[in-house]
């Protein structure tokens, strides 16, 4: 199995978790902000790393980047809105 197919599951036991617990806000905070500083790491590391290591920075910030959306997307609809 590859660590492409690991972090997908990780993720996605993660959003389940988070959802069933009632805790998307607090975690869907800490996914965006891990994200957002795995993408800019990656993007001002280029230059020092090899490609492979920043493409699977680029690939672990989307993940957190896409749970964090989608646990803000049920707290939207928990909210009622």
């Amino acid at each position: 199995m590859s660590i492409e197919v690991v972090g997908l599951l990780v993720f996605t036991v993660y959003i389940i978790i988070s959802a069933v617990f009632q805790i998307e806000s607090k975690a869907a905070n800490v996914a965006v902000v891990v994200g957002l500083v795995l993408l800019v790491a990656g993007a001002t590391s280029l230059n020092i790393w090899e490609e492979a290591i920043v493409n699977q920075l680029a690939m672990y910030s989307f993940f957190f980047l896409a749970s964090g959306v989608v646990l803000l997307f049920i707290q939207h609809v928990r909210e009622g809105h």
